[in-house]
């Protein structure tokens, strides 16, 4: 299977329903595959309302926002990069970039993306062949949204776009399809701790953080609010989960 016709299968498997950008030239076998994806493009103006776009989608839709930029423009998508990273937001950042074996021939666009984008995304992935692709877009979806989520990074070589990738390698994971993805809780005994804490309180005050919207947990601060009686403030990530 033709490795951007793979890229474009899973993206389909992983529930993906928009992807944000703009097309170059590095990624036109992507853009001729997508032609009939079950999911739909949608253009941007440049790279950095393309990845605010897919972060307002994965805020409201609590999937992973997925967008394509070509490596002429990455650099542009840096603002709207580290405000996701810094907000939790998971972003999957398909980056094609010049291809293999032009390295120091003075090849129009080409820029050092890895060290750029490192402090940006929690990873940074670049793809060495055809058949690395799939594996390396699981990785991806499965970084971004374990943990604090955030942005990870796909650089992919143009001349890699149109090469092979195994079949049976072209299969996403759907687990890793939603945010968050694997949930960490505190023991029994510290929930226990914390209950009795809260009880015990006399003017308890209640400070709600992003991970109320993450999830979804609006309906239990209402109950637990008007329960005791207690006062909700949120902070700057976190506005908009008292309702």
């Amino acid at each position: 299977m033709r490795a951007s016709k793979a890229v474009v299968k899973m993206l389909g498997e992983y529930g993906v329903t928009h992807v944000f950008g703009l097309p170059g030239e590095t990624a036109l076998p992507l853009y001729l595959d997508m032609r009939e994806a079950s999911f739909r493009h949608v253009m941007s103006r440049d790279e950095r309302n393309a990845v605010i776009m897919a972060d307002g989608y994965a805020r409201t839709t609590w999937r992973p926002g997925v967008v394509e930029l070509p490596g002429v423009g990455a650099s542009m998508a840096l603002p709207g990069l580290v405000e996701a990273r810094i907000s939790g937001v998971p972003i999957i950042a398909i980056v094609s970039d010049t291809p293999q074996g032009s390295e120091r021939s003075n090849t129009l666009t080409e820029y050092p993306k890895r060290s750029m984008f490192m402090d940006a995304a929690k990873e940074v992935l670049e793809a060495s062949s055809p058949g690395s692709l799939p594996r390396l877009l699981r990785r991806a979806f499965r970084v971004a949204t374990t943990g604090f989520p955030g942005p990870v990074i796909l650089i992919v070589p143009s001349n890699l776009w149109e090469g092979e990738a195994p079949d049976d390698e072209a299969y996403a994971q759907p687990r890793f399809s939603v945010f968050p993805s694997i949930r960490f809780r505190p023991s029994d005994d510290e929930l226990l701790e914390a209950i009795q804490m809260i009880a015990g309180s006399r003017r308890p005050v209640m400070v709600c953080g992003q991970g109320v919207l993450f999830s979804q947990a609006w309906s239990e601060v209402q109950e637990l609010s008007e329960l005791m009686g207690m006062p909700v403030g949120t902070t700057i990530s976190g506005k908009g989960s008292p309702r």
